[in-house]
């Protein structure tokens, strides 16, 4: 039996991200699809483009769930990086017939899509938004699956195969890393799974925390900037209370496939690279049997 105080080891942490990451499209798709031709209404090809450094990214938003993670973006992206965003009607038929109704007449050009859309319907406007962006790649997060159903993910990774666009639908948004793909990669070098560095002057007292790389929502500043102070031994279970006060935008309500919550699990990926920061100062006895040890 696992011990009940290890719920933020690396072995829980590890079998919930196992299981969701399978939304997330790894192999990067080929751009330009040799002698291949597109069925559906809407034709588009990626074409390759030489990014050096540079990254235009269009976020598509629709509530309060978007404008935060736009607002932080905005606040926090690499100078050399322009960030463009267009707000969805709050309405979407279930079915789509015009997509282009229900879009701006102009839409920003980009490299990266990221798609925020807060209804299930939303979805349908992505091919659309994509074509009209002249994007390379789509990052859209599955922070609520009612959001981004998964036939809607499947669907999408089909059309954007075809179309030789690179995909990632990371579950939660905080998962995020890089998979192979240029756009997809600058951007997850900045945001996605948090990673932090503590700093200890005493061995005793976390006296900073440096920010490898931070969550897209701005979760990860702010368990930076109020674990300064705490014991190395209380931070964990300090970062998981400070994550869950920000709060995080994660679903609350519980995923059938792996029997727990998105927002529980995103408190877990960040509290286990805490006691990874930790485990360099304090020796720890594990208090479980990690079943990973007997695989050969």
């Amino acid at each position: 039996m696992i011990h009940p105080d290890c719920e933020s080891s690396h072995l829980i942490a590890g079998m919930l991200e196992e299981a969701v990451m399978e939304f997330e499209s790894r192999p990067p798709a080929s751009r330009n699809p040799e002698g291949r031709s597109n069925p559906e209404r809407i034709e588009y090809s990626a074409r390759p483009r030489d990014l050096n450094g540079r990254l235009v990214v269009l976020l598509v938003i629709q509530g309060e769930y978007g404008r935060r993670i736009l607002d932080w973006m905005k606040k926090t992206s690499p100078p050399i990086w322009s960030i463009e965003w267009i707000k969805l009607k709050e309405a979407i038929p279930e079915v789509v017939d015009e997509p282009r109704s229900l879009l701006p007449d102009d839409i920003p050009k980009a490299d990266l899509v990221l798609f925020l859309s807060e209804i299930s319907y939303s979805p349908q406007l992505i091919p659309d938004i994509v074509k009209g962006s002249g994007a390379i790649a789509l990052i859209a997060p599955v922070d609520r699956s009612e959001w981004m159903p998964p036939g809607q993910v499947t669907q999408i990774k089909r059309t954007m195969l075809r179309w030789g666009v690179e995909t990632s639908f990371p579950r939660p948004f905080c998962s995020l890393e890089p998979m192979g793909s240029e756009a997809i990669d600058m951007f997850a070098e900045i945001f996605g799974r948090p990673e932090f560095e503590i700093m200890t002057d005493d061995g005793k007292i976390v006296s900073e925390m440096r920010i490898r790389r931070g969550a897209p929502c701005g979760c990860t500043a702010f368990v930076a900037e109020n674990i300064v102070g705490e014991k190395l031994d209380q931070a964990v279970e300090r970062a998981g209370l400070l994550h869950h006060h920000y709060p995080c935008l994660a679903s609350m309500d519980r995923e059938p496939d792996i029997d727990d919550t998105l927002m529980h699990l995103s408190g877990l990926i960040l509290k286990r690279d805490v006691d990874e920061e930790v485990g360099k100062y304090l020796k720890k006895e594990r208090s479980y049997i990690d079943p990973r040890q007997f695989k050969r």
